[in-house]
């Protein structure tokens, strides 16, 4: 790691210390500056994970801070330099700095759910049945080659399910990590604690307790339209809900679990 991390500053003319996530940006420029990189398939250096659900947040915070404001640097240097990278390089780059943002596709998702359920404003017209057919096959199909491709690299299920479940608990760190990189609002460095793991009180985990119980006031609401209603459409619409409420409950699995600690050192 010192040895990279010497190599870099020397190759690149010093690290980019303009993001906070600084060895993401050094790449950018390493990468600009002509040089090649090597990946090395194999473990060299090994770090201490986050230990509880708020220092868990705090890296996730800070990785997509550091994402959003390296992505800004993609764009421009992509508009003023384009021949600087190849098409490969800089489709990296974008798949890579644009990742944090799955958070607000994810909002507009479950949004969706909550105006229809609420106000019975339907985000796409098509027969409930028809979207059954083509979209459940879909989304088993795309769920097998995910978790297929994870299994060739010797995940197991249960990391795999975890890192599912956090990422959707971590919805809205990345909205509110990903606004302040593009308005370029100052947010003070914030190293992530390793003393150990604490039961964090829930008044700090007052968005994603939010998230859940919304979820669960809709998904109640959705039930009792569909009961007076029979409409398929409404029933459709909770069964994502029920799906949602489950992934957004193992917030209290991750804060008060006995191996919470564990699930999150192992990812």
């Amino acid at each position: 790691m010192l040895f990279y991390e010497g190599l870099s500053f020397w190759m690149s003319g010093g690290f980019d210390e303009n993001t906070v996530t600084e060895d993401f940006a050094t790449s950018l420029k390493l990468h600009m500056k002509g040089w090649k990189t090597l990946y090395v398939n194999m473990p060299l250096v090994f770090g201490m994970a986050p230990e509880d659900l708020v220092e868990y947040f705090k890296q996730q915070s800070r990785w997509a801070l550091g994402n959003t404001q390296v992505f800004k640097n993609v764009i421009k240097n992509f508009l003023t330099r384009p021949w600087s990278l190849s098409f490969m390089q800089w489709f990296d780059y974008f798949v890579t700095g644009t990742y944090y943002f799955i958070g607000w596709a994810y909002l507009c998702l479950f949004m969706c759910q909550l105006i229809y359920t609420f106000f019975n404003v339907p985000a796409f017209f098509m027969n409930p049945y028809v979207y059954s057919l083509t979209f459940i096959p879909y989304f088993i199909m795309a769920l097998g080659v995910f978790y297929s491709s994870m299994g060739l690299r010797h995940y197991r299920f249960s990391y795999i399910l975890k890192t599912h479940l956090l990422t959707m608990l971590s919805i809205p760190i990345y909205l509110r990590a990903t606004l302040f990189g593009i308005l370029n609002v100052p947010v003070a460095f914030q190293v992530t604690n390793k003393t150990g793991a604490t039961q964090v009180a829930y008044n700090i985990l007052w968005a994603q307790l939010s998230l859940w119980a919304l979820t669960l006031v809709a998904m109640t609401w959705g039930i009792l339209r569909w009961v007076y209603e029979h409409n398929p459409g409404i029933l459709l619409n909770v069964v994502w809900l029920f799906y949602h409420m489950l992934v957004f409950s193992s917030l209290f699995y991750f804060n008060e679990g006995g191996d919470a600690q564990e699930a999150l050192e192992e990812l």
